[in-house]
């Protein structure tokens, strides 16, 4: 008994299908995604909502494709210089507004930076308390 065994695409003209089968297809629904946070995430939602490929994002920023691929997936956070042309791509700066005397102050973690350049937190410090020349020591 011999039994030939046709792979699908072969110049034979022979196609495997069921007859008298109804198929019915449904386009995915679309889920909500939660609101973009980090950089990378907000270069996804901007691409995806356009339509792009990550190498048309690419080109209109001035990187490859692998660098977006790379921000998208957080193995990688854009260098600063790249800021003014993500920015004009998202039509939006996508950092968060300091909400927090310390991130207003630019703290860093040992508390000097506060101390060292107070004219830059006393504005902060007022817009905060509401009150000016209350200043805690």
């Amino acid at each position: 008994m011999r039994f030939d065994v046709f792979a699908l695409g072969q110049s034979q003209g022979r196609v495997a299908f069921l007859p008298f089968t109804k198929v019915n297809r449904k386009a995915c629904a679309e889920r909500a995604l939660p609101p973009p946070v980090t950089i990378g995430e907000h270069i996804r939602a901007k691409r995806r909502e356009r339509r792009l490929r990550q190498s048309d994002v690419g080109n209109q920023i001035g990187v490859g494709a692998e660098t977006i691929a790379n921000w998208e997936k957080e193995k990688a956070v854009p260098q600063i210089g790249f800021m003014p042309a993500i920015v004009r791509f998202l039509g939006y700066d996508p950092t968060p507004e300091p909400t927090t005397l310390t991130d207003r102050c630019g703290r860093t973690g040992n508390g000097s930076a506060c101390r060292s350049k107070k004219r830059r937190c006393e504005p902060a410090l007022t817009n905060h308390l509401g009150e000016v020349g209350n200043r805690p020591d």
